[in-house]
C-alpha cells in the first residue's frame, strides 16, 4: 500500500495571510450541456474569463471533479447520483480584494455562466491551519 500523499490545500503555492477569504462554489451543469462539453467551456473559456475579470484580485483557482474511477471502488457514489458535476475554488488574499470582486453589483462573466450552469451554491470561507 503506498503511504497517504501530503495534504493539499486550495491554495498550493500561494502565500496566504490568515486573513484570507477562499470561497467554494457547488456547480450543475446547464441541462442541455453534455459533462464533456460542460467541462471544455468551464476549462477553455470561463476560467480563463474569471482570471482576467477579477486580476489582481484573485490569488488563485482551482477546480475539483468528480472522480469516476473511484467513484466505482465499494462505497463510492453510483453513477447518476451526484448533486454537482464540480466545485471551483477561488482564493483572495485579503477581505479587500474578495469584496473588490464580489462587492460589483454585476461582472462581466455573469451571463455567460448562467447560461452554462442549472444550479450553483456559495460557501464563503476563511482558513483555519489544523497542521
Amino acid at each position: 500500500m503506498a503511504a497517504p500523499s501530503s495534504p493539499a490545500t486550495p491554495t498550493d503555492g500561494v502565500d496566504l495571510a490568515p486573513n484570507a477569504v477562499t470561497v467554494l462554489f457547488f456547480i450543475k451543469r446547464a441541462d442541455h450541456l453534455s459533462l464533456g462539453e460542460f467541462y471544455t467551456w468551464w476549462l477553455e473559456t470561463h476560467i480563463p474569463h474569471v482570471c482576467r475579470d477579477q486580476a489582481p484580485y484573485l490569488a488563485s483557482y482551482q477546480i475539483c471533479r468528480p472522480d469516476e474511477a473511484l467513484s466505482v471502488l465499494p462505497g463510492g457514489i453510483a453513477d447518476g447520483d451526484l448533486d454537482w458535476d464540480g466545485v471551483a475554488i477561488q482564493a483572495f488574499r485579503s477581505e479587500a480584494d474578495y469584496l473588490a470582486v464580489y462587492g460589483k453589483k454585476e461582472r462581466a462573466t455573469t451571463r455567460d455562466t448562467l447560461n452554462h450552469i442549472k444550479r450553483i451554491k456559495r460557501m464563503i470561507t476563511r482558513r483555519t491551519a489544523v497542521f
